[in-house]
């Protein structure tokens, strides 16, 4: 057992430590002897080389004795050769043969530490630290036997074992506490319930002393004779016969202690030598004024006892009074000395008993071995102050503490100790044969579960190889197990399922086909959408993103997929609502808004979203559809019509406003026929604009409607020149100033002259509405090096930017949209232009630097001979 004082540096642990101890050492115990019992009974647990099973057979052996050796207290302490040796040399071992072990790494990790961790509570134990030791103890056990459940999971038989094993470490460990426990606890009671009676057993005894003290004195006054006591009362001082008789006396009678003769008034008149009882003459002066001795009296008590402390030793004090006609003479008082020698006679039964005399500041006796003042320090004070018993275990024993009283109160205490060694050799042997039950029943339990497990290991090895046919796509395959337990039924289960597999494997492979078939014309449908469509599924990832979503939003399917859709398609509604949330939480109902998205490139895109549900076999829903239309062509054309309705408006009412108004006067008034013909010219001017805006209406009206106004034939190119020149000549006046110039020999070109006209017409009004500053606006007809025939007019005007000169042919587009501006017209001048000059086989050319004019030709083809009629074009090319 392990030692209970300290002789060699060890103490006794505690009931609480030693049963922690016991369980770390019994988890490293049976997670080793676990790995021996499964490494030798299912080999294929320590595939690869045959050295390694070996190496970690042994190790785990040796791991396991050295936890049997300490958790049974088999060896003095865990510091002892055995234990570290197993320890170390066992955790060695199992390291090196793991390195060949052919495991997962993560059990040979596992398995590594584990013996690692072991081995370092030796440093621990070393240390001195017996708490620590004992839970590193119990972690390395924790991690090997989680290696070991890891290595097992391949083989059901291991996987039973293991489960055994697990279930006997618990129910091992839970009883084993709990019996530890109640069996320490009771025979603590006891033994601190025997010692009490002990410790009041020795109290009494000293009142036993006192009275023979009563007897010894009487004794020894009878023995002097009264007239010598009277006489040598009466001298009145140390009488050295009196005190030889005494000494006498004290040798051939007494047994212990000595006489002390004392007088009235407390002066030693005679005494036995004191010197053994430890009282010098100063002693023996104290003694004689002592309550005991002053409390004789001849009429009321000639004899008293009790006890005192003189000079921090004990004595009992028994005494008699001398007494002459009713009066007293003198006091005759015996003294037995409370000392290591009277103790040792107190416990000559049972040398283990440790027994001890003590006040609050002094011990005044002691025999045998002894818990420590400071320890019991508070016990003595509080049993000194109330004189009640007090019982504790103090170290490694158990105290019991019992006042002693004088005549008034109490004089010192008893401290009776007694060691724990019962308690502590009862747990010892309590735990040997715990761990002696569990190694049985470990290797009981491992055994049978090993039995077990391989009878149902084996039908399910049938089992697991005919699935492993099936995965692989084999025919005919049947596990053939019978039985009527749950295996059985398992196999039949297994084979009428390949079965149904192999009847249904020719309509899979056929639906598959027509599946995947299905499956491309609805991928090619969606991926062939002009609207964006994402589909997510209920916790709002996106699933499905095709093409038009990826141009839309700016982000590519595969960056899209498997992230939430309020993180890549960004989504305000026009009233400022978030649609996020919707997004990322499909709703069961339909829902559409207009809203704003912000794609990854920058800025936003007007959108019609529509939302709906997407819902699985069973109606539940399991994501949602969102469909964006792009809105930007839809706002322009909106624009465009909420501009040209303006624009027609404006143009429409400011000639027929001239109209009006000229009209009216010439209804209300009479003019002279001089303002009369300036009135009717006027209404005339107005007249033809108003007719000019109405046939450039009809113009794009037939374009849109796909119908043909152009009617070509051969024209003279100057003829041409010279009426639109002279038709202008008119109506420009300073500052500008018209130039015509025509080359000689141009052939005739195959045009519509009345639409041509008008063509021409539009780029001189531009030429001289964007030249505000005047200078000469020049048309200008020549033959080209390609053959073509150029009419081109030409202005000193305001010129154009590259950008306005990229939007100068769009439908309704002005350089000046505002409504501030200072130019009128439709914004269809230029795109007339082009399409009458596309429609009769040519092209328009611009030229145009801002502030310093621009230049504008009609280039025609010369004419051929009569060919089908042209259309015009919806688009541009």
């Amino acid at each position: 057992m392990r030692p209970l004082v300290a002789q060699d540096g060890w103490a006794p642990v505690s009931a609480a430590a030693a049963q922690f101890q016991f369980g770390a050492e019994f988890v490293a115990f049976l997670a080793a002897a676990a790995g021996v019992a499964l490494l030798l009974l299912r080999v294929e647990l320590a595939e690869g080389r045959r050295e390694a099973r070996i190496g970690l057979v042994i190790g785990l052996t040796a791991l396991a004795s050295a936890a049997f050796l300490d958790g049974a207290h088999i060896v003095p302490h865990r510091t002892s050769t055995a234990v570290v040796g197993l320890r170390l040399g066992g955790a060695a071992v199992v390291a090196l043969a793991s390195v060949a072990w052919a495991a997962l790494l993560r059990t040979k990790v596992l398995l590594t530490v584990g013996v690692v961790v072991t081995a370092a509570s030796v440093v621990a134990a070393a240390a001195g630290q017996s708490t620590a030791a004992d839970a590193i103890v119990g972690l390395g056990g924790l991690a090997i036997g989680v290696a070991i459940l890891d290595a097992s999971r391949r083989s059901v038989a291991a996987r039973i074992a293991a489960s055994g094993a697990l279930t006997l470490l618990v129910l091992v460990l839970v009883l084993s506490v709990a019996q530890s426990a109640v069996i320490d606890s009771n025979v603590r009671k006891d033994a601190v319930r025997r010692l009490d009676s002990r410790a009041q057993t020795e109290a009494a005894a000293f009142s036993e002393t006192d009275k023979r003290a009563v007897e010894d004195a009487a004794f020894a006054a009878t023995a002097v004779g009264s007239d010598t006591l009277y006489r040598v009362a009466q001298a009145d001082a140390y009488d050295t016969n009196l005190s030889l008789g005494l000494k006498q006396l004290n040798a051939r009678v007494f047994q212990s202690g000595a006489p002390v003769y004392v007088s009235n008034d407390s002066k030693v008149l005679a005494a036995a030598p004191t010197d053994a009882l430890g009282l010098d003459n100063a002693g023996q002066r104290e003694l004689a004024g002592s309550a005991v001795v002053h409390s004789l009296s001849c009429s009321q008590a000639p004899t008293a006892q009790g006890t005192e402390v003189v000079r921090d030793r004990a004595y009992a004090v028994g005494g008699f009074a001398v007494c002459q006609n009713g009066a007293i003479r003198g006091r005759m008082a015996q003294v037995i000395a409370f000392d290591a020698g009277y103790l040792g006679t107190r416990n000559g039964d049972d040398k283990s008993l440790g027994l001890a005399l003590m006040t609050r500041s002094a011990v005044l006796a002691a025999t045998g071995a002894q818990p420590g003042r400071a320890a019991t320090a508070g016990m003595v004070g509080d049993v000194v102050a109330d004189g009640r018993s007090r019982s504790a275990t103090v170290g490694s024993r158990f105290v019991s503490v019992v006042a002693v009283r004088g005549t008034e109160s109490t004089v010192f205490v008893l401290v009776a100790s007694s060691p724990t060694a019962t308690v502590v050799s009862t747990r010892d042997r309590l735990f040997r044969t715990l761990f002696v039950i569990a190694l049985v029943g470990t290797l009981l339990a491992l055994l049978l579960a090993a039995v077990v497990g391989e009878r149902i290991g084996m039908r399910l090895r049938r089992l697991t190889t005919a699935a492993e046919a099936v995965r692989r796509g084999e025919s005919g395959v049947r596990a053939n197990l019978s039985g009527d337990d749950e295996v059985g039924a398992l196999g039949a289960s297994f084979d009428a399922m390949a079965e149904s597999i192999e009847d249904k494997e020719g309509a899979l492979r056929a639906a598959a086909v027509g599946e995947a078939r299905l499956r491309s014309r609805i991928e090619a449908v969606i991926g062939g959408m002009g609207e964006a469509l994402v589909a997510v599924d209920a916790d709002g990832r996106i699933t499905d993103f095709n093409r038009a979503a990826e141009e839309l939003v700016g982000v590519s399917a595969a960056t899209a997929r498997d992230r939430n859709a309020d993180q890549i398609v960004n989504l305000v509604a026009d009233d400022g609502t978030d649609l996020g949330p919707r997004l990322k939480r499909p709703s069961p109902a339909r829902w559409t808004a207009t809203a704003s998205l912000s794609p990854l490139e920058g800025g936003t895109v007007p959108v019609a979203v529509s939302g709906s549900a997407l819902r699985g076999s069973d109606a539940e829903l399991v994501g949602g559809v969102f469909v964006l239309r792009d809105l930007r062509s839809e706002r322009a054309v909106e624009r465009m019509k909420s501009e040209f309705l303006s624009r027609a408006s404006h143009e429409l009412r400011s000639p027929l406003t001239v109209i009006i108004g000229y009209a009216e006067m010439l209804l209300r008034r009479k003019p002279d026929p001089e303002r009369a013909r300036h009135f009717q010219e006027e209404i005339m001017t107005a007249a033809e604009r108003l007719d000019r805006v109405v046939e450039m209406l009809e113009f794009f009206a037939a374009v849109a409607a796909d119908r043909n106004l152009l009617r070509p034939q051969p024209t003279d190119v100057r003829t041409l020149v010279d009426d639109v020149v002279r038709r202008w000549d008119s109506r420009v006046g300073m500052p500008h100033s018209l130039v015509r110039r025509v080359a000689r020999g141009l052939p005739k070109v195959e045009v519509d002259r009345k639409w041509l006209e008008i063509a021409l017409n539009e780029l001189v009004d531009n030429a001289v509405k964007f030249s505000p500053m005047g200078g000469n606006v020049e048309v200008v007809a020549a033959a080209t090096d390609d053959g073509l025939v150029e009419i081109a007019v030409t202005d000193r005007g305001i010129g154009m930017s590259v950008d306005e000169q990229a939007m100068a042919f769009s439908d309704f587009v002005q350089g000046d949209a505002s409504d501030t501006r200072r130019f009128n017209g439709l914004g269809l001048g230029l795109p007339l232009v082009q399409r009458v000059a596309e429609g009769l086989g040519g092209r328009v050319t611009c030229e145009s630097t801002p502030g310093r004019g621009s230049r504008m030709a009609i280039l025609l083809p010369p004419a051929t001979p009569p060919a089908a009629t042209r259309r015009l074009r919806r688009d541009r090319p």
